[in-house]
């Protein structure tokens, strides 16, 4: 048997099929979601902000320079991209000139000195030019809730009877990218062979795709 994910969003949709004689799929247990994909990380890193100037200014800055405040975003994406769970390389990500500026109107503090003032990161960032430098653990934490609630997940659909011998997982999905959850689940579940296709963001549009020209691929549901 076969345990699909669609791992992408704000939640990880996880379905489980089985392979028939005649190369159709059949539906063994529907498409079940729980809140442990991207989103989840994205909002970690959006609190990770919010700690630092605070959520008067986040909201100000998200409301008046909205291009910039998906930026922050964007060049994160690339970021999530390259996270291990052993990586030791702080993790530099941009800050835009608009937050920096909002940020001295509103506190008349330097964002420069905020940031390495903060207590809840005291130590663990660090100001260069017009970034900031993250340590590589705090990067990590950000994926920690949604792939523990995902590894949780998991563990109880396999627990069921009739999915007792699931030998493989597929990972679709952007967020199946990552390599942090390919090692997490290679470490949770050595058993099972993980296979993740190349351009797994687009996985889906292309089985939408199949799926439209032979939709008597499924066998059943």
């Amino acid at each position: 048997m076969n345990l699909t994910f669609l791992i992408t969003g704000g939640t990880a949709d996880i379905t489980v099929h089985k392979v028939d004689y005649d190369g159709t799929l059949q539906e063994l247990h529907r498409a079940t979601d729980g809140a442990c994909g991207g989103t989840k990380v994205d909002a970690a890193y959006e609190q990770f902000f919010i700690d630092i100037v605070g959520e008067f200014v986040w909201e100000e800055f998200s409301f008046k320079y909205r291009e910039d405040y998906l930026d922050i975003f964007r060049d994160f994406e690339y970021k999530k991209h390259i996270v291990r769970d052993n990586m030791k390389t702080n993790i530099v990500v941009k800050v835009p000139f608009t937050l920096r500026m909002l940020f001295e109107e509103m506190t008349s503090t330097k964002f420069d000195i905020a940031v390495r003032n903060n207590e809840i990161y005291f130590q663990k960032i660090r100001p260069i030019s017009d970034k900031i430098k993250i340590d590589p653990e705090l990067v990590i934490g950000f994926f920690k809730d949604p792939l523990d609630k995902l590894i949780e997940h998991l563990q109880g659909l396999l627990l069921k009877e009739n999915l007792k011998g699931t030998k493989t997982f597929l990972l679709v999905g952007g967020f199946a990218e990552s390599p942090i959850v390919q090692e997490t689940l290679h470490e949770k579940f050595p058993h099972i062979r993980l296979i993740t296709p190349n351009e797994a963001g687009l996985t889906v549009l292309k089985g939408a795709v199949i799926f439209g020209h032979k939709p008597l691929s499924i066998g059943s549901r």
